[in-house]
């Protein structure tokens, strides 16, 4: 599948959250604006400081109309656990079979090369508020 870009038409697929399994997801998004985060495991300290991004800029997507969706290949009983009391404004897909990724042919980082500039100093941030690496 080639690089999908901002304004592309989204590949439909099913997807299960924490609390549903077997979603269809041109069905959940109803034709509105949405917006799909493929990151990794939320114990990934990268990925707990995006997933914060996300909560922060929440309201500005409301505001826009756009859905929100954010796909974690964590386990559904992970998410529960570190995520437990907390408000979560948008849809959290699990995958840990990957395969939504497979579809969007998202590979994993190959760890041989080193990390940017740019990573180094989100993962920085993160460490700084307190984010640490986890399950």
């Amino acid at each position: 599948m080639p690089k999908v870009k901002a304004g592309d038409q989204a590949v439909n697929f099913t997807f299960d959250t924490v609390d549903s399994a077997g979603q269809d997801f041109f069905k959940a998004t109803e034709g509105k604006k949405s917006l799909l985060f493929l990151l990794r495991y939320y114990g990934c300290t990268g990925c707990q400081f995006e997933v914060l991004k996300i909560l922060k800029d929440a309201p500005r997507f409301k505001e826009a109309g756009a859905e929100v969706f954010v796909v974690l290949q964590s386990e559904a009983e992970t998410i529960k656990a570190e995520l437990a009391g907390r408000e979560i404004p948008f849809t959290l897909i699990v995958d840990p079979r990957q395969k939504i990724y497979a579809t969007y042919a998202v590979g994993s980082r190959d760890p041989s090369v080193e990390r940017t500039e740019a990573h180094k100093a989100k993962i920085a941030e993160a460490r700084a508020l307190g984010l640490k690496h986890g399950k």
